[in-house]
């Protein structure tokens, strides 16, 4: 009996030192936690903190001990100030879910405020049955405070403290919101400083700094307060003007900030001076998405550089449809120009004296797959005056010595064709590298069967390079003829410099050369000059059996018109040569 009595008092006493070493742990545990933990009672009543929350609250447990939570944890919302509930306390009037909230403030018994995060548990027992709380929440400032810092980072520029490229994407979205709303007018300029580099070069980066950062605050004051200025990097700065009644106000805001950017600038080493190229648009006036606001505020900062610099300039909306519309074309034209779709047409020339056809002018045609036959004035206006008049050059040489190979074949051997060549690919280095290689590849044709086509203008625009290709082509056996003769400013001694071979009076003065004095004394003129200089003259537009008649008198007699045959695809050529008889009221 007395064993059994020692040993369960043993057995208590082993129990008795678990639970207090269990306890003990416990308490270091709760004692060591680096976030606030208080316990309460199933009734809401504190029965247990630990020091950080001691610290926190401005309660030590013995004066917190047996007090309503929400006298020891006073929490308030961080903007409006309004009493928050504890989340035992939810619990205790019924909440199904602890909702954690964030901007919460702790007031302390002191008065102190902490921005805090809270969370809350019950403590069950092995049955399920809830006697009591928990609640731990912890010291979150620093962690906003760095948050804040980071965030602000994000989005500022570091040396000028305005807002990045990031920042500003957003306040130009909202801004084009706004316009969108109110109906009045929104100003996105973007600026660049002149002559920043020399400055940043000469005097170092340091220098450079100073004065990108007394810029910005020129800029600032020169703005309103609700106007945005962003910095893009460099010495580049983006300005976004809400709310404008007109264009007259952006401009006077405009011109006032270029006046304070001109002003010196005392830096460590010299007084230095700058001055600002600023473009902009408006919008809703440019009816553009916020990207493509901000481009066409560049280009019109280029066209400020451009004009003289220290200047504002407006975008041109128009003129830059004008311009998309014309890249968007050249595009297509090149497109199709690699995939196949241009071919040449050929309309005849004929001795009408003799009734015979001599040759045919090659005529670029564009076969569009949904338009169908695109004429010259549909594409040349988008290629004559870029690297696309080089592509077509090409195209027409190789087409047109094909089409030349392919007739003397079927014996056609006295028929010559003329290839128009525009003025961008006869004045470029390479043209006579193209027309060598061109007629490399067809040694079996006489030169003298590919004529070439020129306009005056581009004879005159450089008449000793003109002579001198034109020198180059004949040392190849290769005539050239001058087009629209009559239409240009050539005189007596454009044409004795330049050794062409014939000349092509315009269609303009043929077309009224019965009716009109003027026009005839033109072509009189032509025929002359042609003449006195040895050249030939070929008569464009010839439709009626009176100006032939007329043409012949004067003394011209080769002609090429819709009277005698329109332009025709190459498949044609040899049947209406075969048909092709002069009409008898011609001779």
């Amino acid at each position: 009996m007395a064993d059994e009595v020692e040993a369960t008092l043993k057995a208590l006493a082993e129990a008795q030192a678990s639970v207090e070493k269990e306890a003990e742990l416990n308490h270091v545990t709760l004692m060591s936690i680096g976030e606030g933990v208080i316990t309460t009672d199933a009734s809401g009543l504190v029965s247990q903190m630990n020091p950080v929350a001691e610290q926190l609250t401005g309660w030590p447990l013995e004066e917190a001990t047996q007090k309503p939570l929400a006298e020891v944890f006073h929490i308030v919302r961080e903007t409006s100030r309004e009493v928050v509930i504890n989340p035992i306390s939810q619990k205790l009037t019924g909440e199904k879910s602890t909702k954690k909230e964030s901007g919460i403030l702790l007031i302390s018994r002191d008065g102190r405020e902490t921005q805090i995060e809270d969370s809350a548990a019950p403590i069950r027992s092995e049955d399920g049955k809830v006697f009591g709380y928990v609640l731990v929440f912890s010291d979150v400032g620093e962690k906003k405070a760095l948050q804040k810092k980071i965030g602000w980072q994000a989005t500022h520029d570091a040396l000028t403290q305005l807002p990045n490229r990031s920042l500003l994407a957003d306040r130009l979205a909202q801004a084009v919101a706004r316009s969108d709303r109110s109906n009045q007018l929104m100003a996105v300029g973007l600026l660049d400083l002149d002559e920043f580099k020399p400055v940043n070069d000469r005097l170092g980066h340091a220098s450079g700094d100073q004065l990108l950062k007394l810029a910005a605050g020129r800029m600032h004051e020169a703005l309103r307060s609700t106007d945005t200025l962003a910095r893009l990097g460099g010495d580049e700065f983006v300005l976004v003007l809400s709310d404008l009644t007109s264009l007259d106000e952006a401009e006077t805001i405009f011109q006032r900030l270029l006046n304070h950017l001109a002003e010196p600038y005392p830096l460590d080493e010299e007084v230095a001076r700058v001055t600002a190229s600023l473009g902009f648009t408006l919008y809703p006036l440019d009816q553009a998405d916020p990207d493509t606001l901000l481009r066409h505020a560049d280009e019109a900062m280029y066209a400020a550089k451009h004009a003289g610099r220290n200047r504002y300039h407006l975008f041109d909306a128009q003129h830059d449809q004008k311009l998309q519309t014309r890249r968007e074309r050249t595009g297509e034209i090149r497109e199709a120009l690699n995939s196949g779709q241009f071919e040449l047409f050929y309309q005849p020339k004929v001795d009408m004296r003799e009734g015979r056809v001599t040759g045919y002018e090659a005529l670029a045609r564009w076969r569009h797959p949904e338009h169908g036959i695109l004429s010259p004035a549909e594409f040349l206006p988008y290629m004559e005056d870029n690297e696309l008049a080089g592509e077509l050059g090409r195209f027409a040489l190789k087409a047109a010595l094909s089409q030349i190979a392919e007739w003397r074949e079927a014996g056609y051997t006295d028929w010559s064709v003329a290839v128009n060549i525009a003025p961008y690919h006869f004045t470029s280095v390479d043209f006579l590298e193209d027309l060598t290689n061109a007629t490399e590849q067809f040694p079996e044709i006489p030169p003298e069967c590919l004529e070439l086509e020129i306009v005056e203008s581009t004879a005159i625009a450089d008449l000793q390079h003109a002579a001198n290709v034109i020198t180059a082509c004949h040392d190849l056996g290769i005539r050239l003829a001058l087009d629209d003769f009559g239409v240009g400013y050539a005189s007596l001694s454009y044409l004795k410099c330049l050794p062409v071979d014939m000349l092509k009076i315009d269609q303009s003065f043929v077309r009224d050369v019965l009716l009109d004095k003027g026009d005839l004394a033109v072509v009189e003129a032509v025929i002359t000059l042609s003449n006195l200089f040895g050249r030939e003259v070929v008569a464009e537009g010839v439709e009626q059996a009176e100006q032939y008649l007329l043409l012949l008198k004067l003394g011209c007699h080769m002609a090429q018109g819709y009277g005698i045959a329109r332009p025709m695809p190459a498949n044609l050529v040899a049947d209406w040569a075969a048909n092709w008889q002069l009409d008898p009221d011609w001779q």
